[in-house]
């Protein structure tokens, strides 16, 4: 019976959505702002990249509306969160939304279902002059939107993968066509044992909501051409890829970038230790070179069992000398065979294992100026679709 309750629901948003899809598809496009009005547990679980969240109830404030609406019905409900909303907290709270809505006049109103809270908080801005629309199906019709879209991408986008061994510059390849998504900067993780970014990983939801709204943009931008997107495992981190869209992924052609060891090895050092140096001096100042030790160090014991206790202890007994040199002298060198050892020993082999399994798919070999010409001048992309691009 629950589960045929909430097909029925389902059935009834989706038709909701395809009446609403135009007004949903232009605030994702447009990046409109939204002032989120649920309650911070409900914002910290799923929302947008251009919501802000200034609640009508809180967290504590809207557990008790509930309960009492479970209990007593929603007249007993209503008159219970108006006593806890009392005059010194509403009038905060709508100044908090005035300066919103002055501030971000293209903007929209939403609450989780564009029920009573965002109903009533449209009226006491109204109340204050200030007439600011809001979403009709609030944040469960935008989050079944994009729910969607990613179905859609998945069914009907042409994609290309490219593959290459770790330390291969597929991230740098991706970015310089804008008809690519970075699957990695969405997740702030780029997939491997020591991938984990200085910025915590998104939620699962706002990482699908990132990931539908570039993929409506691109479908919005260049509709006829084909998606590229980088090689990667169903799991990033704590994150996973959308299982339809990854099912899309495995299934697509796949262009493999072939540099040699010594450039893969530079590349692994400017993205792991030298830029990853660099973002943690940048967050943690002083406390930076302890942070990027305590990274690099327990990355490795994450691995440790599938090294194997001889060649995990001689790589950490080289990290350990390795780490105060170039923190404290920038001599990079002690981290080349440490490196070397990792992607011969460790990464090249599963890299080779799971590529032999996707032979059938792969289209093209080559370097990376190689792969760059052959996706330049292929039927894959437009040259005129060739840009640097800036991922948030």
């Amino acid at each position: 019976m629950k589960s045929t309750l909430a097909e029925m629901e389902s059935s009834q948003l989706s038709a909701f959505v395809r009446r609403r899809r135009a007004d949903i598809e232009h605030i994702f496009v447009n990046d409109l702002p939204m002032l989120d009005v649920r309650s911070e547990i409900e914002f910290s679980k799923g929302a947008f990249p251009t919501a802000e969240n200034y609640p009508i109830l809180n967290s504590d404030e809207r557990k008790q509306v509930g309960i009492c609406y479970k209990q007593r019905g929603q007249a007993a409900a209503i008159a219970l969160g108006a006593e806890l909303v009392n005059d010194s907290v509403k009038l905060a709270r709508v100044a908090r939304w005035v300066h919103f809505a002055e501030t971000h006049k293209t903007g929209r109103l939403y609450c989780f279902r564009g029920g009573l809270r965002s109903q009533i908080s449209q009226q006491w801005m109204r109340d204050e002059g200030i007439d600011y629309p809001l979403v009709p199906g609030g944040y469960k019709a935008m989050r079944q939107f994009l729910i969607e879209e990613i179905e859609l991408a998945a069914a009907t986008s042409s994609m290309i993968i490219i593959s290459g061994k770790t330390g291969s510059g597929k991230t740098d390849l991706i970015r310089r066509f804008s008809n690519s998504t970075d699957l990695e900067s969405l997740s702030h993780h780029k997939g491997s044992a020591f991938g984990r970014g200085i910025r915590p990983q998104p939620t699962q939801i706002n990482y699908e909501n990132s990931l539908a709204i570039r993929l409506l943009k691109l479908r919005k931008r260049y509709p006829a051409t084909t998606l590229m997107l980088e090689d990667e495992g169903r799991h990033l981190g704590s994150l996973n890829i959308p299982v339809n869209f990854y099912g899309a992924m495995v299934k697509s052609p796949i262009v493999v970038v072939e540099p040699s060891l010594q450039q893969r090895i530079a590349n692994v050092l400017k993205d792991y230790v030298e830029q990853s140096f660099l973002d943690y001096i940048t967050v943690y100042g002083d406390e930076g070179p302890d942070k990027f030790a305590h990274h690099l160090t327990h990355s490795l014991q994450r691995i440790s069992r599938r090294l194997g206790g001889e060649r995990y202890q001689l790589i950490a007994g080289q990290l350990k000398s390795a780490i105060p040199s170039y923190c404290a002298h920038r001599d990079i060198a002690g981290f080349e065979p440490i490196v070397k050892c990792l992607l011969k020993d460790y990464y090249d082999p599963m890299y080779e294992y799971q590529l032999s399994k996707k032979a059938d798919y792969i289209i093209f070999r080559g370097s990376y100026d190689e792969v760059f010409d052959y996706l330049t001048t292929s039927n894959m992309v437009e040259e005129n679709n060739i840009e640097k691009h800036e991922f948030s």
